[in-house]
């Protein structure tokens, strides 16, 4: 077991084996967290919903106003499961093993030791924000930072192997075309890995041609195959929409009439505006008066069913991004999502009267008319947003939020049991008697205590291996420029810089969505990419700078 002051590699083998069948059997006891159409219509059940439709051979289903309103990989995903009889939270830790397993294959070249390899796998294996409470429930975060940990590793593998043939290449130039297009079909702000790519481009560029590495034909294979497997990916995905619909497109939030109209309505001046709200009720006022079209849905927009769905009462507006919703649902009442042409037609009216309002100057508006339902782009949240990063900051290095207790179904029996079958696995609505605590069984409660044991190990010891890691890199930088030389640990140094970079991005980026539009508080489900960055960051900088076998 033990040659060379280190483990042979089938001992390395036998222990990762054990380790990922102590991971199934962890997720395995997993309660899935079912919410039904009448708890989370726009998100768990939408998903649900939109798989067995796949499932049925009839891609996402009969043409509502939900159909193309989400990027809906997960939809695809969560139908493979069925088809293959995976439970729901067991296939989505084999998802996340691979991509533990294929983060530690990306830096192997660097790595010479087995035990520091097994100790990187380790860390990400039982990341505790993998069997968090938002991964029982039935929707895309549960898969999200698997997918961009392995988009993530792909780069890196070629970052790391900068100086071997295009030959070698080519299966991480694959998976990384294809699970870039899995994460940008799965959350509509998957595009938040661009900055990395861009830098990790032009950082394997420069060097290439530095070292005299062969550099145009690398170079030309770097860009063409990631980009045109993307491109086949988006195109198989919008191809469906096409023949089904009618419409090549994503969704309607990414592209398209919807997404024009709705950005038209934010760009409209607000003389009073409120804090997240885009669209507050004096624009809204407006648009009943100028804007025909949309003056067709005042009414169902002021009934009490859409406005108990989705109007603050308190605040007396549509809060965050909720109007976008209201106006889709309200508009389905009303019959313009009959059919994809119907609902294009509906919303493309709303736009031009908006311009043409705006042009005859009885609608005005800031700047340029946009086409975005993301929130505007406001300094008065930065004080805001920098207090929210900081609480995202804790959460994330204190794994916060990341116990593996399920929440409780909610919804009838039959509800529930219908999500049940289709995810092979058991939802929760068991109680301790004359309490409001769910029961587990004594094995339950068992692996939900080690997975709390696992969270206080991580609690200790990412935030100290995130320290040394810093040290490591400013170190490693300092060396690098005495000796005037770039090696393997040098490109090491700078991929590990742009993990924690994107690490933080996101965390800025969630926190800005926070303030200017959920106000939900800090949720752990958005920060939940951060995670595995942040652990892969410190092992490796913390190996390094303890432990030159790597």
């Amino acid at each position: 077991m033990i040659k060379n002051k280190d483990i042979t590699k089938k001992f390395l083998y036998i222990i990762m084996a054990v380790m990922v069948l102590g991971k199934l059997a962890l997720a395995s006891l997993q309660f899935i967290t079912a919410y039904p159409a009448t708890v989370a219509p726009i998100d768990d059940y939408l998903m649900v919903t939109l798989a067995k439709n796949i499932t049925e051979g009839n891609w996402l289903g009969v043409y509502n106003a939900m159909t193309l309103s989400k990027h809906s990989f997960f939809a695809v995903w969560l139908a493979f499961l069925h088809i293959m009889h995976i439970p729901f939270t067991v296939g989505n830790a084999l998802l996340w093993t691979a991509a533990s397993w294929f983060f530690c294959h990306s830096i192997k070249p660097v790595i010479n030791k087995n035990y520091v390899y097994l100790l990187i796998f380790t860390g990400l294996l039982f990341n505790p924000a993998s069997t968090a409470q938002f991964t029982t429930r039935i929707y895309r975060d549960s898969i999200f930072p698997a997918l961009c940990l392995i988009l993530f590793s792909a780069i890196t593998a070629i970052g790391i192997r900068y100086k071997k043939s295009i030959k070698s290449w080519i299966p991480y130039l694959i998976i990384w075309g294809l699970s870039l297009g899995a994460v940008y079909l799965t959350r509509e702000d998957g595009i938040w890995v661009a900055p990395f790519i861009a830098v990790a481009v032009i950082v394997i560029i420069i060097v290439l041609f530095k070292q005299k590495q062969k550099a145009v034909a690398k170079i030309i294979s770097l860009v063409i195959v990631p980009i045109a497997l993307f491109g086949i990916v988006l195109s198989g995905y919008g191809y469906m929409n096409y023949t089904h619909y009618g419409r090549f497109i994503i969704s309607d939030f990414s592209q398209g009439e919807f997404k024009d109209a709705y950005g038209a309505m934010m760009s409209i001046k607000q003389d009073n505006p409120v804090d997240s709200v885009a669209v507050n009720m004096e624009v809204i006022n407006q648009l009943y008066e100028e804007v025909p079209t949309f003056a067709l849905l005042k009414d169902v927009l002021q009934s009490d069913e859409i406005k108990n769905g989705y109007y603050d009462k308190t605040l007396g507006e549509y809060k965050g991004g909720s109007f976008y919703w209201a106006i889709r649902m309200s508009a389905q009442k009303l019959g313009y999502y009959d059919s994809p042409q119907k609902a294009k037609q509906f919303y493309e009216d709303i736009y031009n009267e908006i311009v043409l309002a705006v042009k005859e100057g009885r609608l005005k508006v800031d700047g340029k008319i946009k086409s975005t339902v993301s929130p505007k782009i406001n300094l008065k949240y930065v004080p805001q947003t920098f207090e929210e990063a900081f609480n995202s900051a804790k959460c994330v290095w204190g794994f916060e939020q990341t116990t593996s207790e399920c929440l409780p179904s909610i919804g009838t029996t039959d509800e529930i049991s219908e999500i049940e079958k289709f995810v092979y696995q058991k939802g929760n609505v068991a109680y301790v008697a004359n309490t409001d605590r769910l029961y587990f069984s004594p094995i339950r409660k068992l692996a939900n205590s080690f997975m709390k044991f696992l969270t206080v190990v991580y609690k200790i010891v990412i935030p100290f291996m995130t320290i040394s890691a810093i040290c490591w890199q400013i170190k490693q930088l300092i060396d690098d420029l005495r000796k005037k030389q770039f090696s393997l640990n040098s490109m090491l140094n700078v991929i590990m810089l742009g993990y924690i970079l994107m690490a933080v991005f996101r965390i800025f980026m969630i926190s800005y969505v926070e303030v200017a539009s959920f106000t939900i508080g800090t949720y752990v489900m958005y920060l939940s990419t951060v995670h595995p960055l942040v652990i892969a960051y410190s092992l490796v900088g913390f190996i390094n700078n303890f432990n030159q076998d790597i």
